[in-house]
């Protein structure tokens, strides 16, 4: 193997390392996706198909955070109905109403209960939510851009760089003969 490969092969491996992972499938969204001080918020759960998952339940609320968990049962369990075939997700959506102006960081821990002791963190997802000011007309503020993460923006310029660094190398190769 030549050295390029290996170099190629390097950086890619190190590209598929970098790039976060979405905290096994867990995602939290909000409707409305902007909400102002008046909207009654509702933050919708998703995580991949479980039919034994329970519905998240607000363990914690705070002038700028929100924690939510659910706690797995622990061993064999009996799903009483089995969609054929299964969903792909498992979602939910808890209403917590109307939040003040602000920005909350918001919090999912899920746990799988134990039989002695306390009950084991298996996944946690964190997003963030901007509730803007309601204002005197009935009109919501201006809605945020969205935009992806640091670590994600690293993640596409590096695959670009070597995307472009391989394809300079193919370019500028002498054909054999």
């Amino acid at each position: 193997m030549h050295r390029t490969e290996q170099i190629w092969r390097l950086f890619v491996a190190l590209v598929l390392l970098a790039c976060p992972l979405a905290s096994f499938g867990l995602d939290i969204t909000f409707a409305p996706a902007a909400p102002n001080a008046s909207d009654a918020v509702t933050v919708q759960f998703s995580q991949p198909f479980n039919c034994a998952a329970p519905t998240p339940t607000l363990v914690a609320q705070s002038a700028d955070s929100l924690a939510f968990q659910s706690i797995l049962p622990n061993g064999i369990v009996n799903c009483p109905f089995i969609p054929v075939p299964p969903p792909v997700a498992s979602n939910f959506d808890v209403p917590v109403g109307a939040l003040a102006a602000g920005t909350y960081a918001v919090t999912w821990k899920i746990y799988l209960a134990q039989s002695m002791g306390d009950p084991q963190l298996l996944a946690s997802a964190n997003a963030s939510l901007t509730v803007s000011a309601a204002r005197a007309d009935g009109t919501a503020a201006a809605v945020p851009t969205p935009t992806l993460s640091l670590g994600s923006l690293l993640a596409l310029a590096l695959l670009s760089v070597g995307l472009g660094l391989r394809r300079l190398q193919l370019l500028t190769r002498a054909p054999r003969r």
